[in-house]
């Protein structure tokens, strides 16, 4: 479903959503949703989608979510949602979960959650790419050293990366498979001249979008 939504509407798709809503997770972490008022807690792997259907007729149409170390968001109506607000976002403690609902059809909506980080490759080739929090210079080489490594194709995105409100972070970049070396920290902060780019040795073709 990721890849079939740029393609245009006239092409052919090989997946087709039976039910009224479609839920996504579009993020690094392992996600549960359920209807609001009921036991219900779907477990949703980052990348997949789960085509759903209400758990009870008698309870409000409205979802919770909730990541694997934190408890229930507050809830939200998916229906009103699309009509008055489509993007809208929602704290966990010191995270962020981003809340698109879009219309598929007359009668089929979607559901995407999404985390506050996006990278962008604009370039050809393909990346590594690490996020790594800031922390004291001597625990600095293990934490990089410990940060999960994301491949990120050329001319795609990532997934969408939760990071936390209450930390600071550094990005750092390599070519894929090549065993080049990592660049310098490019840390994930407004460039302190204003709107310049930070500038990068390698020749990375690098957009960062983040929603804090």
């Amino acid at each position: 479903m990721w890849s079939q939504s740029n393609k245009p509407k006239d092409a052919v798709r090989d997946f087709i959503v039976m039910t009224r809503y479609v839920v996504c997770n579009d993020t690094n972490m392992n996600l549960r949703f359920g209807q609001t008022g009921t036991e219900e807690a779907i477990l949703l792997a980052p990348r997949c989608c789960h085509l759903y259907a209400w758990r009870s007729q008698r309870k409000k149409e409205q979802l919770k979510v909730a990541m694997e170390e934190n408890g229930w968001t507050m809830s939200f109506p998916v229906a009103a949602r699309c009509r008055s607000q489509p993007f809208t976002s929602i704290r966990i403690k010191n995270y962020t979960i981003i809340v698109t609902v879009k219309s598929l059809s007359a009668t089929q909506k979607q559901v995407i959650l999404s985390g506050q980080l996006i990278v962008s490759n604009t370039l050809l080739e393909h990346l590594d790419l690490k996020v790594v929090e800031e922390v004291a210079k001597d625990n600095k080489e293990l934490e990089f050293k410990n940060s999960p490594t994301y491949i990120v194709p050329g001319r795609s995105n990532t997934s969408s990366i939760f990071i936390s409100s209450r930390k600071n972070y550094f990005l750092r970049l390599r070519f894929y498979g090549l065993d080049s070396a990592w660049t310098g920290d490019i840390p994930l902060r407004e460039h302190g001249t204003g709107s310049q780019p930070w500038l990068v040795k390698g020749g990375f073709g690098l957009i960062v979008r983040c929603v804090l």
